[in-house]
């Protein structure tokens, strides 16, 4: 992924090595028979997101993430 990618959705991936601009990340294998290396640059890494309780406090146009498929992916709430 470059620079002028802006990702749409994000999973969990194990750091393999950077060099204070770039990462080299492993993710997973999601039905894959071998899991992907790609290098990104460093503003995109993410934190995991926090662990929270489900909640009814949303409001229309909240903006929110969801995991779905172990990705996690930017919403709405409507």
């Amino acid at each position: 992924m470059n620079q002028a990618e802006v990702p749409i959705s994000w999973r969990a991936a194990q750091i393999l090595s950077e060099d204070g601009h770039w990462y080299i990340l492993r993710f997973d294998s999601l039905g894959e028979s071998e899991s992907v290396v790609e290098r990104v640059y460093k503003s995109l890494i993410r934190p995991s997101p926090p662990l929270m309780q489900h909640t009814e406090n949303w409001l229309p146009g909240d903006i929110l993430e969801a995991t779905s498929m172990a990705r996690w992916q930017m919403g709405l709430a409507v």
